[in-house]
């Protein structure tokens, strides 16, 4: 009986029903995010012993270490197991082959798979001589791409890629969902 309301003036029922899908929207884009940072536990083996490292002075607050601080921070310290360190923007790239392909890469230094177990999909970790600055290029390829670009191909490892012009190593798989 008193929905009769909304059929007296369209513009109202428009607008009550945009402003509870725009709702019901943010509010499941917002939840979405949450739940994945918040309530789901970390993809890795030991996650309650994982810590994030940073910076506070006077004048500057860095609530991750980045640059040359990683480097003297890994090689100086003693109480952690693996230190390793993760750029925060991801970089577009090209993919120059045969069936070339546009992809987004995150620079990493240290025992990167530490902290996840230590275990690649396949192939292994970053090796001592390949986490210098100016070390040799080596990658850790994602399974999505392994899966879609390189159709499983076990073979894959040690293979040669050409990524914007500079030629990396393919070193190990991560494993799917990582």
């Amino acid at each position: 009986m008193r929905l009769r309301g909304f059929r007296r003036n369209a513009v109202f029922t428009v607008t009550v029903i945009a402003t509870l899908a725009v709702g019901i929207g943010a509010t499941t884009a917002v939840f979405s995010v949450v739940d994945r940072i918040l309530f789901r536990p970390l993809p890795y083996a030991h996650d309650d012993r994982i810590v994030s490292v940073g910076l506070v002075q006077s004048l500057e607050r860095q609530e991750f270490a980045v640059g040359g601080f990683f480097f003297d921070w890994r090689d100086n310290q003693k109480p952690f197991e693996a230190f390793a360190s993760q750029g925060a923007m991801p970089h577009a790239c090209d993919l120059v082959e045969a069936n070339p392909a546009q992809l987004n890469w995150h620079p990493r230094a240290g025992r990167f798979l530490a902290p996840a177990g230590g275990v690649a999909g396949s192939g292994r970790n970053f090796l001592p001589e390949e986490d210098r600055p100016n070390g040799p290029r080596v990658a850790l390829i994602s399974y999505g791409l392994w899966q879609d670009h390189y159709n499983r191909d076990p073979g894959v490892l040690n293979r040669l890629i050409d990524v914007d012009g500079s030629t990396a190593r393919i070193v190990g798989v991560l494993p799917k969902g990582f």
